[in-house]
């Protein structure tokens, strides 16, 4: 009788061990973070005239009288120089990488006649991107020496100076043309 009360304790504890076991195999668990919020930057500029007047306009315009900066009419020799100032409003850093024109209406042999100088400084020394009108109206003009910086909140001025040659003959009298000027710029993360 000991041995058979001996052999139902050492049932019952091997009975008890392995479903204790088996259940111990069936705990699980699982968690995971508080919501998380994912958001992308975002890349933007902001470009104006700023010949240190507060009110923004075209870069070059002949007229009619009484607006700031006219040019007036262009005879050959003529040079004009404005300020286009690029501000990053965005919240990634940016490179200013080129500028090109887009002819929007006129003379298109005009526009390959202007000369276009693009400059870092207002003396015209640290040139940018040159050719003419027509050569920025077809293609884009990657800025020499390579991109620009302008990180988040950083203002770039861009010295824009156009001339009409002195070479420039009778062919060019009447003829006149309207561009626009467009700066393209990339961000700076994982673009190097």
């Amino acid at each position: 009788m000991k041995r058979t009360w001996l052999l139902a304790i050492m049932a019952a504890v091997l009975v008890a061990a392995v479903v204790s076991g088996v259940t111990l195999a069936l705990f699980s668990a699982s968690t995971s973070p508080q919501q998380s919020q994912l958001t992308a930057g975002t890349l933007q500029i902001t470009g104006d005239r700023d010949n240190g007047d507060q009110v923004p306009g075209p870069m070059f315009y002949i007229g009619p009288g009484g607006g700031l900066y006219e040019t007036g009419l262009w005879a050959p020799g003529d040079e004009f120089h404005r300020v286009f100032q690029i501000e990053n409003t965005g919240s990634l850093d940016a490179w200013l990488k080129h500028v090109r024109a887009a002819l929007q209406s006129g003379s298109r042999p005009l526009a390959d006649k202007l000369q276009v100088k693009v400059t870092a400084d207002p003396g015209g020394l640290n040139v940018l991107a040159a050719g003419t009108l027509g050569q920025f109206i077809d293609g884009d003009m990657a800025f020499a020496g390579g991109p620009i910086s302008a990180d988040v909140g950083d203002v770039v001025d861009l010295h824009f100076w156009v001339s009409l040659p002195l070479n420039a003959d009778n062919t060019y009298q009447n003829l006149s043309c309207v561009a626009s000027f467009t700066v393209y710029a990339e961000q700076k993360a994982h673009n190097p």
